[in-house]
């Protein structure tokens, strides 16, 4: 946390570097967990985990955007103050809309339902699994119907093909974020001022490196169309 600091703030971090050193450990720390989940065959318990990702990513776009709410979201250590944050700003899809409204302002589609429509899987298979439902249980008793199971039972867990369309949805959903980080973490972007704001990190080609690669990426997935293309409405 002191790395972060900077004279211009009497040494301590900025709100927003705090929000994005919490925002990117959690996010890092969870991919990781949905990735193991799958490589083991745990699917049930890596699409609840992803619909808490997705979660998070929405807080994170909304931050950037809006310097008060990421003041907000520091402030909110305490359990208490946590549980208001989330019913004030996240609970009954308030937040999940605000990302809705920016990325359509983003990609110059007024009024476009693409969030809610590429995450819509991710939705459903969510609330049916994060909350006790029957359905949830009957899913773990007999699996995946594409899976041959042999001689063991679906409650022994073995990789399914099917985990694929959770990784769509989460890097359907980073692209988001990339459109929210802009020029992120160098310089500023959207509300946020720059997040590294020592020498140092600025002058470290590795971390521009790390932007191409990204963009790359990003590039690739969308020319082979394995994430789906934003095509405006007829």
């Amino acid at each position: 946390m002191m790395d972060l600091g900077h004279p211009d703030n009497k040494g301590e971090p900025a709100d927003e570097q705090v929000a994005a050193l919490a925002f990117f450990s959690r996010l890092a720390n969870d991919l990781w967990a949905i990735i193991e989940l799958v490589e083991r065959g745990f699917d049930l318990q890596a699409r609840a985990l992803a619909r808490s990702y997705l979660e998070h990513v929405d807080v994170l776009i909304c931050c950037i955007n809006d310097i008060e709410l990421t003041k907000e979201f520091v402030a909110a250590i305490e359990p208490d103050a946590s549980n208001h944050f989330w019913h004030k700003h996240v609970s009954k899809n308030k937040i999940k809309k605000r990302v809705a409204s920016f990325i359509a302002g983003a990609i110059g589609l007024p009024d476009t339902d693409v969030v809610d429509s590429l995450r819509e899987p991710a939705e459903l298979a969510g609330s049916a699994l994060h909350h006790p439902t029957v359905l949830a249980g009957l899913i773990a008793a007999f699996g995946d119907e594409d899976v041959d199971y042999g001689e063991t039972y679906p409650i022994f867990p073995i990789p399914v093909a099917a985990s694929g369309g959770i990784f769509r949805v989460l890097l359907t959903h980073q692209f988001w974020l990339f459109f929210a980080m802009g020029l992120l973490p160098k310089s500023p972007n959207g509300a946020w001022g720059g997040l590294l704001r020592k020498d140092e990190y600025l002058n470290n080609r590795f971390l521009d490196e790390l932007k191409r690669i990204n963009n790359q990426m990003l590039g690739f997935l969308l020319e082979n169309e394995l994430l789906m293309k934003v095509k405006a409405p007829e």
